[in-house]
């Protein structure tokens, strides 16, 4: 073990860590960054998150994740530690059960409902969040056009078809930014299985905070609709709820947000290797979300619940 490892196991013990020699030879030897690990400080359970040391969205990070946890239920950081080799974040370990716990499969009928009321809250919540301290970081205003750019090498790769429909829609983004100011604190990576049910408490924890971002208050919400279309019933009820409450306006970016989120979704399909059992599921799910994305190109105001 190198001394720079040494001297930050060293700096971990000195918190009162125990067991920490798993952190240490197993994972951080190898370099593999951005892990979670629980490890238990005196009677509690930490997660331990490992960064490399010139990650310049650590700050940001912890930053935005304090943010939340004033007015969003999610794990307090309690410490950062600093070397020249990498930045330790220990956070609190929320101890319960994931929301929903498998990708790309159907949604249970016991996960609908509490999956559903806990969107709807987060979408309503975000919006009374202060906007203050939001100054000092980037606000993503062009965050749409920015994933289609980011996804576009393979989308002409694989479809050609589809990637020509984006195109044409690009110029409504760039208005809408212009006309609608609705930048808020994002989670970034909002889906089930990063939300928890504490067992104690019976409520629930938002977890995983490394996407959080400032940008459209659509990005959420969107990022959960379009992960979950393989659940017809739970998609048309959550959407309708959102959607109705909605301006035309705010509609239009709101569809926005769901084909740049069904892209995104689309391209990480694409690029799966699945397991057999699954593949049957991934490639219904592929082709249903090709069908919404291309569905909207012409009436970017739809209601996306008409499809079903």
């Amino acid at each position: 073990m190198n001394s720079k490892l040494h001297d930050t196991i060293f700096e971990l013990e000195k918190h009162n860590f125990t067991d920490i020699k798993l952190l240490s030879r197993h994972r951080l030897d190898k370099h593999t960054f951005s892990a979670k690990w629980p490890q238990n400080l005196q009677d509690t359970k930490v997660v331990v998150k490992s960064y490399p040391s010139d990650d310049q969205n650590i700050a940001r990070v912890v930053d935005l994740q304090n943010l939340g946890s004033q007015y969003i239920k999610a794990p307090k950081i309690l410490n950062v530690l600093n070397t020249d080799l990498f930045t330790l974040v220990v956070c609190e370990y929320i101890d319960g059960s994931q929301l929903k716990s498998t990708s790309y499969l159907p949604i249970s009928n016991k996960e609908i409902d509490p999956l559903i009321e806990y969107s709807h809250r987060h979408f309503r919540l975000i919006d009374t969040i202060p906007f203050v301290g939001y100054e000092k970081h980037k606000v993503e205003t062009n965050h749409y056009i920015q994933r289609m750019n980011h996804h576009s090498q393979l989308l002409q790769a694989c479809d050609k078809a589809l990637n020509q429909s984006l195109k044409k829609i690009a110029s409504y983004v760039e208005k809408l930014n212009l006309q609608i100011n609705d930048y808020r604190l994002q989670h970034g990576d909002f889906y089930g299985s990063n939300i928890i049910l504490n067992n104690i408490e019976e409520s629930f924890y938002l977890i995983d905070w490394e996407h959080a971002r400032i940008s459209s208050k659509y990005l959420d919400i969107s990022t959960m609709l379009a992960k979950e279309l393989a659940t017809p019933d739970f998609f048309v009820r959550l959407y309708k709820k959102i959607y109705l409450e909605l301006s035309q306006n705010e509609r239009l970016k709101f569809n926005m947000f769901m084909i740049s989120s069904m892209v995104k979704e689309y391209k990480n399909l694409v690029e799966l290797s699945p397991t057999q059992q699954r593949i049957r599921h991934i490639n219904s799910y592929t082709k249903l979300i090709r069908n919404y994305i291309i569905s909207l190109i012409n009436n970017p105001r739809k209601n996306f619940s008409d499809l079903f």
